[in-house]
């Protein structure tokens, strides 16, 4: 006779993950557990913290997390049935889609929010431009004018090195007609004022 009684209850049951992959879009699977889909996560941000949405479809964009198209499919999934976030998601979705390119860096969403509170809807980001004879890509291409945006950082745009390069590079598109807008870091984030009107006095009237 055991002087340790074996206890009354059984061990529990252990989970095991399943190998079947959810079929809603809604859910994602990451090493095997369901987790909220990247486009669900915008849609519940959307209606819980409105100010940080944009900020969150714009990174999961921008690596390659989630795509326009899988959010406007869990926006028609949830309007139907009415949902907070559902008026916010919507108007985001009218200035994305999967044609366009993601912003690159924290510095153009920035900058691209400041434009689009100042009422400025007519730029385009990341476009190559030159044609044949290509120049480059310019972080902002504006529709209406012949007008780039380039967003210089005093990280990467200081040193002798880069200085001439973006002095060749915006030579390079003067010469194909472009007016070229420098707006530097350090404006968008303590002079966001400063660096719109910078880009409206040269935009168009």
């Amino acid at each position: 006779m055991s002087l340790f009684p074996e206890p009354m209850w059984s061990e529990p049951t252990r989970w095991r993950p399943s190998t079947r992959r959810p079929v809603c879009p809604t859910i994602a699977v990451h090493h095997d557990v369901p987790v909220a889909a990247p486009a669900l996560v915008v849609l519940q941000v959307a209606g819980t913290s409105p100010r940080r949405a944009a900020h969150i479809v714009d990174t999961l964009w921008a690596k390659r997390l989630v795509k326009i198209s899988e959010v406007e499919d869990v926006h028609d999934r949830f309007s139907r049935h009415g949902r907070n976030g559902i008026v916010l998601v919507r108007t985001l979705l009218k200035s994305r889609s999967d044609e366009m390119r993601p912003a690159e860096s924290g510095n153009e969403r920035r900058f691209e929010r400041i434009t689009g509170d100042g009422g400025i809807h007519t730029l385009r980001r990341q476009v190559d431009v030159g044609g044949d004879q290509w120049i480059g890509r310019v972080d902002f291409l504006d529709s209406e004018v012949a007008l780039t945006v380039e967003i210089h950082s005093e990280r990467y745009h200081t040193s002798h090195t880069a200085r001439q390069a973006d002095a060749a590079r915006i030579a390079a598109l003067e010469k194909a007609g472009y007016t070229v807008v420098v707006v530097w870091d350090h404006e968008i984030w303590g002079q966001p004022t400063s660096s719109s009107n910078g880009y409206g006095k040269r935009g168009p009237d």
